[in-house]
C-alpha cells in the first residue's frame, strides 16, 4: 500500500472587490456561530437565583453561576452587534430582517439588543444591572448599610436575541454561497499574465510523515 504523500497546494490571493467581500461574508459568519454557540451555552446553565447575589456589607460577592453567565451574555453581545458595524468590514444591517412576516418586531428586538450592548459597556445604568445602597433596619433603625449589585437575564429574551442570530446567520450563508459562485467565475477568466502578478500563498495537506511535525 502507497503511503499518501504531502500534497502543496499553490494558491493566490484574489484581492477583487467581490473577493473581498466574501472573505467579509465569512467573518461575520465566523462571529454569527460564536454567539450562536455561546447564547445555546448559556441557555443551558441554570438561572440566577437570589443566593447569587447576596447582599455584603463590605464587598459584592459574585457566585460562579454568575460570573460564567455574564461572560457568555457579555460575549454575545458583542460578537452580534459588531456584524452591524460599519467599518473595515462589510457591516450587515437591520434591512437583513425584511423578510420576516412580523420584520417591525424583528428590527426593534435588534435594535433592543444592539441598544442593550451600547449601554452595557458604555453606562453604568442599563436594564439588567441594577446597583443600590441600601439602609439594614432593626426596629424601624438603620443598624448597617448594604449594596446590592444584581444582574438580571431574561430568558425570553435570550430566545428572541438567539432568533435573531439564527436569521442573521442564515442571511449571510445565503450571501456566502452566492458570492463563492460569482468569486469562481470571476477567478476562471483570469488570464496567466493575472495569476502571475497575484501575490502568491502556499499551503500544505499533510500526508503520514507530516503527522508528528504538527503535534510538536
Amino acid at each position: 500500500m502507497t503511503e499518501p504523500k504531502t500534497t502543496e497546494l499553490e494558491t493566490i490571493k484574489i484581492n477583487t472587490k467581490e473577493g473581498k467581500l466574501l472573505s467579509d461574508l465569512v467573518s461575520l459568519e465566523s462571529d454569527l456561530e460564536f454567539t450562536k454557540a455561546t447564547l445555546k451555552l448559556l441557555s443551558q446553565r441554570p438561572a440566577e437565583t437570589k443566593s447569587d447575589n447576596e447582599i455584603n456589607t463590605v464587598n459584592i460577592e459574585l457566585s460562579e453561576n454568575v460570573v460564567i453567565n455574564r461572560a457568555l451574555y457579555t460575549s454575545a453581545l458583542i460578537s452580534y452587534t459588531r456584524c452591524f458595524n460599519k467599518g473595515a468590514r462589510l457591516g450587515l444591517t437591520s434591512e437583513i430582517f425584511n423578510y420576516f412576516k412580523d420584520s417591525e418586531g424583528a428590527k426593534k428586538a435588534h435594535k433592543h439588543f444592539t441598544d442593550l450592548r451600547s449601554k452595557h459597556f458604555a453606562h453604568s445604568i442599563n436594564p439588567f444591572e441594577q446597583h443600590q445602597t441600601i439602609g439594614l433596619l432593626k426596629e424601624n433603625h438603620v443598624v448597617s448599610v448594604a449594596n446590592i449589585n444584581i444582574f438580571l437575564l431574561n430568558h425570553t429574551n435570550q430566545e428572541t436575541f438567539l432568533n435573531l442570530v439564527e436569521a442573521s446567520l442564515l442571511y449571510v450563508k445565503r450571501e456566502i454561497e452566492l458570492k463563492t459562485k460569482l468569486v469562481l467565475e470571476e477567478a476562471q477568466k483570469m488570464s496567466m499574465e493575472e495569476i502571475e502578478k497575484a501575490k502568491k500563498t502556499s499551503m500544505k495537506i499533510a500526508g503520514l510523515e507530516q503527522v508528528n511535525e504538527f503535534r510538536k
